[in-house]
């Protein structure tokens, strides 16, 4: 059952992950998760493979409300299906075409379970999305990319915000990645074209 909205907006503050100093407190009902951002997270930063961000409940003891990580990617053609492929390329003039287009990996996100079901994780991504294409931004990036979860509602959290699947069927994102073996895949690739994206903002 879906609670009262909460608005990140009005009581939320943004930090980074390092300034922290509540991440035991954090749970958002997933282990893997959980693990990743008290455990690996700092560690990911230290590498300069992905930074990771919290919003904080200002009204409740700056309790976690949610946290996730970004880093730089990229979406490469010459991976991809043709029907992929073509519906990627025809979103782009002609005289910018290339073999691979920038992009924002979202390595993880997790919404604490005491705000779930609150519309929190939609506001999240269109924050990140509209960060990205702040003209501030330091970093040119058309695209935003997750590994979702291969599960129905994780699926329909993503789709409902934007996001398609980059490979139509499992079998073709194995022979993309050399993904050996024919068990479900644990996650799916999935896209946001941020420039069609922003432009149904504006209609």
């Amino acid at each position: 059952m879906r609670r009262e909205r909460f608005k990140l907006a009005d009581r939320a503050v943004f930090t980074r992950l390092s300034s922290l100093r509540n991440l035991d407190k954090f749970s958002c009902g997933n282990e893997y998760i959980d693990a990743f951002f008290k455990d690996e997270a700092v560690k990911y930063e230290e590498e300069l493979l992905a930074k990771s961000y919290a919003f904080c409940d200002v009204e409740n003891d700056n309790a976690i409300i949610c946290m996730f990580s970004v880093s730089c990617d990229g979406i490469h053609t010459a991976l991809l299906p043709g029907p992929v492929k073509n519906k990627i390329q025809r979103a782009i003039p002609n005289a910018k075409r290339m073999r691979r287009y920038p992009a924002i990996l979202i390595g993880r996100i997790g919404v604490s379970s005491q705000y779930r079901r609150m519309g929190v994780g939609s506001q999240v991504l269109t924050y990140i999305k509209e960060w990205f294409l702040h003209p501030m931004s330091k970093c040119a990036c058309r695209y935003l990319i997750v590994d979702a979860v291969n599960d129905d509602d994780v699926m329909t959290y993503y789709e409902a915000n934007g996001f398609r699947l980059l490979y139509l069927d499992e079998q073709a994102e194995r022979t993309a990645f050399s993904i050996s073996g024919d068990e479900p895949l644990r996650t799916r690739m999935m896209y946001c074209d941020l420039r069609l994206w922003l432009l149904q903002q504006n209609v």
